[in-house]
């Protein structure tokens, strides 16, 4: 079994003496209004996904999600109402905790993720990232991991963002702040990203990133049919 990527973000969205569906319908209504169904990125990634799983589908039927959705009934029987999770266009998922958000996609490798020939297709997601991040008062993502990685501890923590930011590097030393730095010390070294390198005004050719990674998907054993592209 590999170990997957597991991004999260800090926010600023008040949980605090608030009912669920209070919460929840202000997330949705934030999302909605960023009209992701839109973005040239995701939704070229979702053809390319139908195309790389032989979806048995239009691509009106590819597109036809737009708003986000969740499941209240789920949400506050199994999470008693401290976890939102929403499903939202262009195959996006988020759960919104307290103390953060948990990124559902990209579904990389935690390895792979910071390899230099993932740099375009990684910047591409991490414009999405910062999109939502500050959408909800946030300003950084943090690259966790699971499966009995050593980062596995933190996905869970119970604290904040700032205590569990303290405990990491307590345990694991400063953040490094460039993704070339973790290939040193898969085991143990994280990234603290605050996004101060991203060119939003790259213009960027995704049918050369993503056949690339089509093709590079038979040949690596990063790549897992189920959970990677």
């Amino acid at each position: 079994m590999g170990t997957d990527l597991q991004p999260i973000a800090n926010h600023a969205i008040i949980f605090q003496n608030r009912q669920y569906r209070e919460i929840a319908e202000e997330i949705k209504r934030k999302l909605d209004a960023l009209e992701l169904h839109e973005n040239p990125f995701l939704r070229h990634h979702q053809l390319w996904q139908a195309h790389v799983y032989n979806w048995k589908r239009t691509e009106e039927e590819i597109f036809a999600k737009i708003y986000w959705t969740n499941d209240e009934e789920f949400d506050l029987t199994v999470h008693n109402g401290l976890t939102i999770e929403l499903e939202g266009p262009v195959g996006l998922n988020l759960d919104f905790c307290e103390n953060l958000i948990l990124f559902v996609e990209p579904s990389y490798r935690y390895c792979e993720w910071f390899e230099p020939r993932f740099k375009q297709l990684r910047d591409e997601w991490r414009k999405y990232m910062y999109l939502i991040a500050t959408t909800f008062g946030g300003n950084r993502v943090i690259y966790l991991a699971d499966n009995a990685h050593t980062l596995d501890q933190f996905r869970f923590f119970q604290g904040n963002f700032e205590e569990m930011e303290r405990a990491m590097e307590q345990k694991l030393g400063k953040p490094k702040k460039q993704f070339a730095e973790i290939l040193d010390d898969y085991d143990n070294a994280y990234l603290t990203d605050y996004f101060v390198d991203l060119d939003f005004n790259e213009k960027v050719d995704f049918n050369k990133i993503l056949p690339f990674i089509k093709l590079e998907r038979k040949q690596s054993n990063y790549f897992n049919s189920n959970n990677n592209l």
